[in-house]
């Protein structure tokens, strides 16, 4: 039997078990149900279609899966047009709207469905459970506002009740196109409420962690993403896959200020503790091919700038006790020739012999200092 023969027996026999006709094109002893529709998308494959309709590139195989969805989809059009004329006839059954409200959705017709499910609800006091049903409806076919306004009934209903929560915060996230932040709030409502069992509600309250935690970081305000990442290192103790993702966050925040800090010696500070964050990776998840990969990638980015940093050069600020820059001021190297002074802002940057041992800090009004040099090339200094 054909698909197009297939379907008009299926809408022949939909409608006389509902409407009790006969028609030549089917057995009158035959009943519909809501298991042969579901056997239909089965045999036909039209989630299958339509995903790989979306997933190919070969425009002539486009072409043929494209003519082969819209054939489905003029008979499961005609399928579904007998439903809504039942449904009409009987407008007070509810396990009839229901079963075609299932029907919708499982072939994806998610507003349809969320409708249907609406004209089933108790006009004075619908059910949290019905209501989160039509929000999620709505929600999977994008139907954000219809979505948004459902989830806010919910909570109307019940203010604590964190399915709707989450769901809020993710309707918010799918409308912010141009990433202004406006599911912030929502997320944080979420470990308002999650907080009350962070053990059992782990899981949302890492969802909200994972959007806050990639929020500021994309606002520039690394530690307080810093201090989000690491709320999550420990809100489940234990819980490798939690830390993974965290140790993952804060080396993602350490890289993103390398990309940005003009002094190459900053950049590897910030590249030395993404090193160290991915590596905390690979030791609780040792196959982590995407932990990999960074970490080659901030190894070679380090090896890089080193090539280009002269090992003689320093740098730094000398300030006083307050904190204010102290200008002029003279650094030099002991037993040498070799000075410098600071800037109005306080900065100095120098080349010293190798040799150099010791740095000589003075300025007027102030105690003199010896620093005496190590590995490090970065010299801030706080005079007397």
């Amino acid at each position: 039997m054909t698909m197009s023969t297939g379907l008009s027996r299926f809408v022949c026999t939909l409608f006389v078990f509902f409407v009790c006709l006969k028609d030549a094109c089917c057995e009158p002893q035959k009943i519909a149900t809501a298991d042969e529709l579901q056997s239909l998308k089965q045999n036909q494959d039209y989630v299958a279609t339509l995903t790989e309709l979306n997933n190919t590139k070969d425009e002539a195989k486009k072409a043929e899966l494209q003519a082969k969805v819209n054939a489905m989809e003029k008979s499961i059009a005609e399928a579904f047009s007998e439903y809504d004329k039942v449904s009409e006839a009987r407008p007070d059954e509810k396990s009839l709207k229901n079963e075609i409200a299932n029907q919708y959705y499982s072939f994806r017709m998610f507003d349809k469905a969320a409708k249907m499910w609406e004209k089933n609800l108790d006009p004075v006091n619908p059910s949290v459970n019905e209501l989160m049903q039509i929000g999620r409806a709505y929600y999977n076919g994008d139907f954000y506002k219809e979505a948004e306004d459902v989830f806010n009934r919910v909570i109307q209903k019940q203010n604590d009740y964190l399915p709707a929560r989450v769901y809020m915060a993710r309707t918010y996230s799918k409308m912010d196109d141009n990433n202004t932040g406006i599911p912030k709030p929502k997320f944080e409502d979420v470990i308002k409420y999650a907080s009350a069992d962070s053990v059992k509600n782990a899981s949302e309250m890492m969802e909200a962690f994972r959007y806050l935690g990639y929020y500021y970081m994309q606002k520039d305000n690394y530690n307080t993403a810093k201090a989000v990442y690491e709320r999550m290192i420990n809100l489940v103790p234990g819980n490798s896959d939690n830390q993974v993702t965290a140790y993952k966050g804060l080396a993602s925040v350490e890289t993103n200020q390398a990309t940005k800090e003009a002094e190459l010696d900053n950049k590897l500070v910030y590249l030395t503790r993404a090193e160290n964050d991915y590596k905390k990776v690979l030791e609780l998840a040792p196959n982590d091919a995407s932990a990999k990969s960074s970490l080659k990638w901030v190894q070679d980015y380090q090896s890089s700038i080193r090539k280009g940093i002269n090992p003689n050069e320093i740098r730094g600020k000398i300030t006083d006790r307050s904190g204010k820059p102290i200008g002029f001021a003279s650094i030099r190297v002991k037993d040498t020739a070799a000075e410098n002074l600071t800037k109005s802002n306080g900065e100095f940057r120098f080349e010293i012999p190798q040799s150099a041992a010791v740095l000589i800090i003075s300025a007027q009004g102030h105690a003199t200092k010896e620093i005496p040099l190590t590995s490090s090339r970065v010299y801030n200094v706080v005079l007397d």
